[in-house]
């Protein structure tokens, strides 16, 4: 997925409530989401779940979301409100707009797993004036809920 732009959520790709998703050995680059017809900031920029979606030796690299004075935003590289998985995957160089929380992975609801995963090199915004970015990396197993 290259360069992509979503009105709403899953700039890059967009799995569905009650889809599931099996994303292997891929790039997911340069994706964008633009505020939604509700005015809320879409969520995901590379990668909105709302299903089940199972991630492996992938790179999820330069994606962003629009956020909006209303909220939303999340997740600049992913967004996740249902379960998701992710076994040596690269999440780095991600990044919300205003009021997007989550620059490399925001866990809106559901539950994730990251497993020798790398999430860094991401920025979020807090507010209008404010940016921090994450400089961790996430290895070995971890459930988040």
């Amino acid at each position: 997925m290259l360069s992509n732009s979503a009105s709403g959520s899953g700039g890059g790709i967009d799995n569905g409530q009650g889809a599931a998703l099996d994303l292997r050995a891929s790039d997911v680059l340069i994706n964008t989401t633009a505020p939604s017809a509700t005015g809320t900031g879409g969520d995901g920029g590379g990668l909105n779940n709302d299903g089940t979606a199972v991630l492996a030796n992938d790179t999820i690299v330069g994606n962003s979301t629009g956020g909006s004075p209303m909220g939303g935003g999340d997740g600049g590289g992913i967004a996740t409100s249902g379960a998701l998985s992710a076994t040596n995957v690269t999440v780095n160089a991600n990044g919300t707009g205003l009021s997007g929380v989550g620059g490399g992975v925001a866990l809106i609801m559901g539950t994730a797993t990251l497993t020798n995963t790398i999430v860094a090199g991401d920025t979020q915004a807090v507010g209008a004036m404010a940016a921090t970015t994450d400089s961790a990396a996430q290895s070995s197993p971890e459930t988040t809920t």
